[in-house]
């Protein structure tokens, strides 16, 4: 499939994301929540390598880093992405097996992840497909229904800074604060594939009567917080 790949990977995400959601139902009057979001992805081609299961403590720990979260190596001519285990489930098969142009290579590691060796113009590709799908998120905000007190969104070019003008009153007084830990989630997936050593995103929360700053969420400092 012409998208399969970046298709996977958000869906993944977001599926980690919900299941955080359920396991961090804490409120604030500001409705900020704790919760931490580990972020993953995938790309594709063909090649498995066996599992040894009297590898070496050293490869183990390896295998063990890897498994924790997205990896994006950047060389000269071609990108590697590592797709942690933990989100590739039923989709395995699928994703070995699939092929794409700009793909060189998918291969199975030892510890179940699955690497992505792939061109650095099939990578821009990806991450023009991975900014699309930032920018149509947050630009749905206002009209999805989900959050009544937003009323605008405004973000950088990086997603770095992002800006919620609200209903003040209405956003203190409801849940709507969750849409933090959302948008860091989204965001998050884009920046880590851009693989920038920056990952911070701060959300300001803005009055849309007054143009008060009444609020602002560091992603992900204050998910990390108890």
């Amino acid at each position: 499939m012409k998208r399969f790949l970046i298709v996977t990977l958000i869906i993944a995400f977001l599926l980690t994301a919900c299941s955080s959601n359920n396991n961090a139902r804490i409120a604030e009057k500001d409705a900020t929540t704790d919760n931490t979001t580990e972020e993953t992805t995938s790309h594709e081609d063909v090649s498995t390598e066996p599992t040894d299961e009297n590898q070496p403590e050293d490869s183990q720990a390896e295998d063990g880093k890897e498994q924790s979260g997205i990896e994006v190596d950047k060389n000269l001519l071609t990108v590697e992405v590592t797709y942690p285990a933990s989100l590739i489930g039923d989709n395995k098969d699928e994703i070995l097996n699939s092929k794409e142009d700009g793909i060189k290579e998918v291969r199975e590691n030892a510890d179940g992840s699955i690497t992505f060796v792939m061109t650095k113009a099939k990578y821009n590709e990806m991450m023009e497909e991975a900014k699309k799908h930032t920018i149509d998120f947050l630009d749905s905000l206002p009209d999805s229904g989900d959050y009544p007190s937003i009323k605008k969104v405004t973000y950088n070019d990086d997603f770095s800074e992002i800006v919620l003008e609200v209903d003040k009153e209405a956003y203190q007084n409801s849940f709507d604060g969750f849409v933090t830990l959302s948008i860091g989630v989204t965001v998050g997936l884009y920046k880590v594939f851009d693989a920038k050593p920056d990952f911070t995103i701060t959300m300001k929360i803005k009055d849309t009567n007054t143009g008060e700053i009444f609020n602002e969420v560091i992603f992900p400092d204050d998910f990390n917080q108890e």
